[in-house]
Parts: C-alpha cells; structure tokens; sequence
C-alpha cells in the first residue's frame, strides 16, 4: 500500500522530522504522502540537514576547549579527618595550590587555612593516599591564615612531581597537633 523510505541523517534534524506527517516510530516515512524518493520536500530535508550537520561541526572545531588545569598546576583540599596515623584537627581546614615553573626550576605556592590556632609548620610530603611519609619540602607556615612564596627545587623532584603529583600531599603543623593537623592529597 505505502512504500516506505528511509532517511538517512534522522537524528541530525529530529525536530524537524518530528514535525512532517506520516512518520512512524523508527523516523521512516511514508512514500505515500508526497515525501517520496525523488520528491521535492525530501531533497529539501536531506540538504536541510546537510546544513545543519555543517553548521554544527563549524561551531564545534571553532568552540574553545573546555579550561583545562595546566600540567604543572596541583591543589589539594586540606582537612583533619585524613590525617595519619592519628586523625588531625575536626575543626580546621585549607586549601593549597601548588604550580612549577620549569623554567626557573622552582615551585610557587599559596595556602590558605581556617580554624587553626598557633601554627607551625606546612611541608610537601611523600606518601600514598593513608600512608604518612617524609617531608620532601618545607613550605612557609600560614601563621596568620595564608601564606605564598616560591622555593627551589631539584629536576629531579620537578620531574617526580610532575609525573605523578597524587604520591605528594601537604600537611599543615599546630602546637596542638604536631603530627598534623591538616593534610591534602595532591591532585591536577
């Protein structure tokens, strides 16, 4: 009775496809309806999406991508209940932002804490997530809630860090809680 005609670009013009009569649920249409193989209307619809497909992959190839944290940039969340071996300070908190400059073979820094009192130390440590490791790298204490600077470092922590960031993490010192009383993985 009707021949049916399959469009090829369907998903491309949905909207449209959904609008024009005799569709049924697969997106065929029927011949019968003036929306044959040579038919006018169908020629219509196939540079229609032709179009659409254009338009869409211009504005895809032009669109920026999407920010992206540089590779040499790491921060990490700094909390008490992920200090080890003894859980840290419940009350405090920070944030760290960490980026080597491989041109001057130096690390730049600045970490922000709240809900500390009497500070005393902050370092880059080694270790895995829930392991407690050596500190590789001391960092200005925040004594009045943040602190920044730039140290030097050696090519081959530059490269140690940069490989694989998520191994180092920061810890932050109070006279209440030596061991630590903050501590944050770093992450890209």
């Amino acid at each position: 009775m009707f021949k049916k005609v399959r469009i090829s670009v369907r998903t491309a013009c949905h909207g449209a496809l959904a609008k024009l009569p005799a569709l049924d649920r697969r997106g065929t249409m029927l011949a019968g309806f003036g929306i044959g193989r040579g038919s006018a209307m169908l020629r219509r619809h196939k540079v229609l999406s032709a179009l659409l497909l254009l338009a869409g992959g211009v504005t895809y190839a032009l669109a920026a991508p999407p920010a992206q944290p540089a590779k040499n940039e790491f921060r990490a969340r700094l909390i008490g209940a992920v200090v080890v071996p003894s859980m840290g300070d419940g009350d405090g908190n920070g944030l760290v932002t960490i980026r080597i400059d491989q041109a001057k073979s130096q690390l730049c820094y600045t970490l922000t804490v709240a809900g500390l009192e009497d500070v005393t130390a902050a370092a880059i440590h080694k270790a895995f997530v829930g392991y407690a490791g050596p500190s590789v790298l001391a960092l200005t204490p925040p004594t009045t809630g943040s602190s920044q600077g730039c140290v030097p470092i050696t090519s081959d922590f530059m490269a140690e860090m940069l490989a694989a960031p998520y191994d180092f993490y920061v810890s932050v010192d109070t006279e209440s809680y030596p061991g630590g009383a903050l501590r944050g993985q770093l992450r890209r």
